[in-house]
């Protein structure tokens, strides 16, 4: 009985464990400060045209690279350092932000996920030798840009159901244009 009370109070550790959450619609909004612990992630869920979502630190220099993303969809990214942080929300939709505490070996890369939908992702930044994963389900094209909008390599395409992984290889900044007729997931992997 011990044994088993021991592994079920280590599966609670290595889950995420939420810090706050947040939750609006078409507004502008500032949310209060929230302490957390490096690294930590927040997740996103949008329904709507446009979220943008600023974070700001008490720290010196800078904070974290914003959320911008364009139509409705689902999203994460990982903040590895830890402090004192507040949000400037802006949306035209309805959406729920999650920040968690997350393990120390959890990628700060960010997953991209959605439905039926035309958007541009946030744009973020990868290491060398970075990679990408994507599945979907229906007709699905997502078309990588760098940060000065010129495409990178050919569009990643799906017909039906399926999943795939390309190499980009180099660092950089870039963000996604994706249209889709069913549920997908982009995954940044190094």
């Amino acid at each position: 009985m011990k044994r088993l009370m021991f592994l079920l109070l280590l599966i609670g550790l290595a889950v995420a464990k939420p810090v706050t959450s947040f939750q609006g619609g078409t507004e502008d909004k500032v949310t209060d400060r929230f302490r957390v612990d490096g690294p930590w992630k927040l997740t996103w869920d949008f329904q709507g045209t446009a979220l943008q979502v600023l974070i700001y630190s008490d720290a010196a220099g800078p904070s974290a690279k914003p959320v911008s993303q364009a139509g409705s969809g689902k999203g994460s990214m990982t903040v590895e350092r830890g402090g004192t942080f507040w949000m400037e929300i802006k949306s035209v939709g309805s959406y729920t932000l999650r920040v968690d505490t997350t393990d120390a070996g959890s990628s700060s890369l960010p997953t991209f996920e959605g439905g039926m939908e035309r958007k541009g992702t946030s744009v973020f930044a990868a290491p060398a030798g970075w990679k990408f994963r994507y599945s979907a389900d229906g007709v699905f094209k997502a078309t990588l840009f760098d940060a000065q909008r010129n495409q990178v390599g050919e569009p990643a395409v799906i017909l039906g159901s399926g999943s795939s992984e390309r190499v980009v290889g180099k660092a950089g900044q870039y963000f996604f244009m994706i249209q889709s007729t069913g549920n997908y997931k982009i995954e940044v992997l190094k």
